[in-house]
């Protein structure tokens, strides 16, 4: 094998008889890696796999396209060097009949080979979504109008509780939202049957001992809450740091001390009784009004208002979380359990009516291909719950049976984005002994975005946790952390910002040295008279209540700050700032952002000030400053092309601008890019 490959992006192509779990930073070769190792295992000239008989599920149509086609080149190549190699004559037969396809795909094929097994009518179409979300509306109206028409007790206190008015609009959002999330579990009436369980086991027992400090939920709530109040307890440090230091007002460190003596003690609580007693009790010190000369006002200023956001922010967690005395939560509680009991209800009934209004159509959304194809996969009992197998997994099917004689392997691309049904799927589809052909999983839960879409990069940290970093066994996990995409400068301050903001708590991972990205490729010498801080990373930041004017102003940087982001000569990544040129006028040293808070610069230059601008005006000064930094970068700053192997001055075309959202943004910066003579 060649140089070309770490020793990482080596063992995960050599692996073999292993369910292998690969944690794929971005930029770090996943795609390239996975392409040779299913070319090893289909070229293999000893023992060859069949192309038809691995399954790679992939999250998008583009993304199997790609892949489809990388393997097609590559077989192609092999038969150019070797018109005689079998293996690749084989596979070049097989190439139309490959299983390289989305999960939406795999289980439609699977439903229409096998709809007579479920009483499914094969003429079936999937409904767009305008349509279905017609039906979705109507479906909800005909459950409220049979609940009003019932009288029911509970129901009509429900909807007093929740509607607005005569107004139900609220009342059906609940329904299809509940509904929705809990079609991402395999057995969605089963979950929310749980989810109205999850009340009744905390209700208070006949003997009068209250159970709710057992329920996960309330163990959630603790966790969360001295998590925040940690936070807290970080920023006051940070303060603490700053008075104590030079220039800082010291005369706020015995208010800022009492802080974090009171914060200590708020989160060792340990009950929602402590808490709640903690925060009736709360008594913050006041902050010493004496004079002290020797603090920097700037300072004295910026403490003060951190300070008072950490305050707003612990009051905001009392009040939300823990204002009520126990026997009214508990009041309230039982209150709650009822209404879950209604909305599990309400959305059992609306599925049943959105249900009859597709059969009646004969169409399905995805959810139903998902959901179909679990049924032609496992054996269930008349309530539809799965029935148990004794190797802790549950019974299959005939037809899931001869899937897993026929698929050798399974690969499962963007694992971090997969849902408890396409999971509990591909393990149905997986041969349960690795050692007869196992599972690839790739991903990196860091990526993981489609919660919204019902992910649960959970299922990946799962095994991320569990799977061991050695080479024996039946599990494996390899990291790949290099990125061959980006120059150090840009990964130095996307580890900046990860290590400090990304923890398990919140994003299911770490970010430690291990998940740290790590330059991978090694770009040429830069061009004489090009220094390495030209490619740090930039942070400027634009204050909307200052005028930039003309072409020497955008040079000084007039109402921007900058800040660059860097290694230290001990490797760690830290930041600096200024504003414009004009290096003496700083922000705090160690200075970072509080709970809710915004940042802005003051004017090096003496520019004029602008009044309160409107949106438009904000957008316009951001896309100018955008539009300035660019005419600085273009036919200046160097790029290195593959394609001439060799250095030369950026073009606009190798710049892009990402924008949180489109819309007028889009439009507002178009205008003040071409006013600007640059190309968009």
């Amino acid at each position: 094998m060649t140089d070309r490959w770490t020793d990482e992006q080596k063992q995960v192509i050599r692996s073999r008889q292993q369910n292998l779990l690969v944690a794929a930073a971005a930029g770090s070769g996943k795609t390239a890696v996975l392409v040779e190792r299913i070319l090893g295992r289909i070229l293999d000239r000893d023992n060859p796999l069949s192309l038809d008989r691995i399954l790679v599920v992939t999250f998008t149509n583009a993304a199997a396209a790609q892949l489809r086609e990388r393997i097609r080149e590559a077989v192609t190549q092999a038969l150019e060097k070797d018109p005689e190699n079998p293996a690749a004559i084989r596979q070049m037969a097989l190439l139309h009949n490959d299983h390289i396809q989305t999960i939406d795909s795999f289980c439609l094929d699977l439903i229409r080979d096998h709809y007579s097994e479920i009483g499914l009518d094969p003429a079936f179409r999937i409904g767009d979504e305008g349509e279905l979300k017609l039906m979705r509306s109507e479906a909800a109206g005909l459950v409220l109008e049979e609940l009003y028409e019932s009288a029911d007790e509970d129901f009509l206190e429900f909807s007093r509780c929740y509607a607005a008015g005569k107004d139900d609009r609220k009342l059906e959002s609940f329904i299809e939202e509940f509904y929705i999330f809990s079609m991402a579990h395999p057995f969605p009436a089963l979950w929310r049957k749980s989810c109205a369980q999850a009340y009744r086991e905390t209700q208070t027992e006949a003997g009068g001992a209250d159970r709710s400090a057992e329920a996960s939920w309330m163990e959630l709530l603790l966790d969360y809450a001295g998590m925040r109040l940690a936070d807290m307890e970080d920023l006051i440090q940070q303060l603490l740091r700053i008075s104590r230091g030079e220039g800082g007002p010291s005369v706020y460190i015995p208010a800022l001390e009492s802080d974090l003596d009171l914060l200590g003690r708020l989160r060792t609580c340990g009950s929602y009784a402590g808490f709640q007693r903690c925060f009736a009790g709360l008594k913050w010190k006041t902050l010493s009004g004496k004079k002290d000369p020797a603090a920097d006002p700037q300072l004295r200023e910026y403490v003060k208002d951190l300070r008072n956001k950490v305050k707003e922010a612990v009051v905001k967690i009392g009040k939300e979380y823990f204002s009520l005395p126990p026997e009214l939560e508990e009041e309230f509680r039982l209150g709650a359990g009822r209404f879950m009991d209604v909305l599990v209800r309400m959305t059992d009934l609306f599925e049943l009516r959105f249900h009859q209004a597709k059969e009646e159509k004969n169409i399905l959304d995805f959810s139903d291909v998902e959901h179909a194809a679990v049924r032609v996969l496992l054996k269930t009992g008349e309530d539809g719950s799965p029935l148990p197998s004794g190797d802790g997994f549950f019974l299959l099917t005939p037809a899931a049976r001869e899937y897993r004689e026929y698929f050798q392997e399974v690969y499962i691309d963007e694992y971090q984005d997969s849902n408890p049904v396409q999971e509990l799927l591909l393990r149905s589809v997986s041969r349960e002994d690795p050692r007869e052909g196992g599972r690839f999983m790739v991903g990196d839960v860091k990526q993981s975005i489609y919660r919204f879409r019902m992910a649960e990069p959970g299922i990946f940290m799962e095994k991320y946790d569990s799977y061991p970093e050695d080479e024996d066994g039946p599990c494996r996990r390899i990291d790949l952390h290099k990125n061959f995409r980006s120059r150090a400068g840009v990964l130095d301050s996307v580890n900046l910002v990860f290590r400090q903001i990304m923890r398990k708590e919140i994003g299911g991972i770490s970010y430690g040295p291990a998940e740290a990205l790590e330059a991978g490729k090694a770009f040429p010498a830069l061009p004489e008279g090009t220094e390495l801080s030209d490619f740090e990373a930039e942070l400027i930041l634009v204050d909307p209540a200052e005028q930039i004017s003309g072409p020497q102003e955008a040079e000084s940087g007039a109402g921007t700050r900058e800040m660059r982001f860097g290694a230290d000569a001990d490797g760690k990544t830290s930041a600096s700032g200024d504003r414009g040129a004009d290096s003496a006028d700083r922000s705090p040293a160690g200075q970072e952002a509080g709970p809710d808070s915004t940042a802005s610069g003051e004017s090096s230059s003496g520019a004029g000030r602008l009044p309160d601008t409107e949106e438009k005006d904000r957008k316009e000064l951001e896309a100018a400053v955008t539009a300035q930094r660019i005419r600085q970068i273009a036919g200046k700053l160097p790029v290195w092309d593959e394609g001439l192997n060799a250095y030369r001055p950026a073009r606009y075309g190798d710049i892009v601008i990402l924008l949180r959202t489109a819309g007028s943004w889009a439009r507002t910066f178009s205008e003040v890019l071409t006013k600007n003579g640059i190309p968009n």
